[in-house]
């Protein structure tokens, strides 16, 4: 999720967030620019919330975390079925 401020409605946004969490949905939160709620980010992360949570100072710094955000998107367990 990315943001450039704060949600009109902190609970629902964290509400929403836990929801997709249970869904087993990784949430990876950036907060773009100085206005960004530290709490909301957290919030809304996954755990742990120091792999999951970035910060940078405006869009155009968006390319400054590509990488590190590349990497933990694709760290998931990989499962593999055999066919009967």
């Amino acid at each position: 999720m990315l943001t450039d401020g704060q949600s009109s409605s902190l609970g629902k946004t964290v509400m929403e967030a836990l929801r997709a969490k249970r869904n087993k949905i990784t949430m990876f939160a950036i907060g773009i620019g100085s206005n960004v709620n530290e709490r909301e980010l957290r919030g809304i992360a996954s755990l742990p919330e120091d792999d999951h949570v970035f910060r940078v100072h405006a869009y155009d710094a968006l390319d400054a975390i590509k990488s590190t955000l590349a990497v933990r998107t694709c760290r998931g367990t990989l499962v593999l079925k055999r066919r009967v």
